[in-house]
């Protein structure tokens, strides 16, 4: 929603600017954009729901939905990769997105990307674990530290505020007394490792060892 929308720019350094509503034409680029992907990208899709009722007609979009929203977001990416910023822009007088970038990056250089830390916070995930004596576990991941051992001798059984970033799994941002810890999964192994490659290996090691009672360290590792 717009709140976490602003939080996560608030946590990035950026400033957002919003254009008044009801003058599309305030946003132009933008629309523009959207337009070009309806037309060239959304059209050859499968399950799309037009832009209002009457285009729709009785075309049934739920019926003909083929695309789960990663397989969308891999479309998009590579449309907007390999043909979009290859194509000659109007906008930028006939030069493709590609070299523009290219041209003006060799000018002026480009920003760094947020490190991990400041992606976590502004991506991860909100929510909240209860404090254990072993500490937090999240997705079967425990996280512990030295930290996090001291809040659980204060105050057992504590609610713990939480940012969990799917991208990198190998430590979780913790809130004690008002400030955000960086806290590492107990096992080194989990970093730099992805969500979806955690989940997907689960599965298959259920799969594999079902008849298991468990699964050992070594095994999945």
């Amino acid at each position: 929603n717009s709140y976490d929308v602003r939080v996560a720019a608030r946590d990035l350094g950026i400033t957002l600017e919003h254009a008044p509503g009801g003058h599309p034409e305030m946003r132009a680029r933008i629309e523009r954009f959207f337009r070009t992907m309806s037309i060239k990208l959304t059209a050859r899709l499968t399950g799309r729901t037009f832009g209002n009722m009457i285009e729709r007609g009785d075309y049934d979009s739920k019926a003909r939905a083929a695309l789960t929203a990663e397989d969308l977001c891999e479309a998009l990416i590579r449309w907007v990769v390999d043909i979009y910023h290859q194509s000659p822009h109007q906008g930028l007088g006939g030069e493709t997105p590609a070299n523009c970038w290219n041209r003006l990056t060799e000018l002026y250089g480009v920003q760094p990307s947020a490190d991990l830390r400041r992606r976590r916070l502004a991506f991860g995930t909100r929510f909240s674990r209860t404090l254990r004596e072993n500490g937090l576990t999240v997705l079967g991941v425990r996280y512990h530290s030295r930290q996090l051992a001291e809040q659980f001798l204060r105050l057992r059984d504590r609610e713990m505020n939480i940012r969990w970033y799917g991208e990198d799994i190998g430590a979780i941002a913790v809130e004690i007394d008002g400030q955000w810890i960086e806290v590492p999964s107990v096992f080194s192994r989990f970093q730099g490792v992805r969500a979806q490659t955690w989940v997907a290996t689960q599965r298959e090691l259920a799969a594999r060892f079902k008849h298991e009672a468990r699964l050992e360290e070594e095994i999945i590792f």
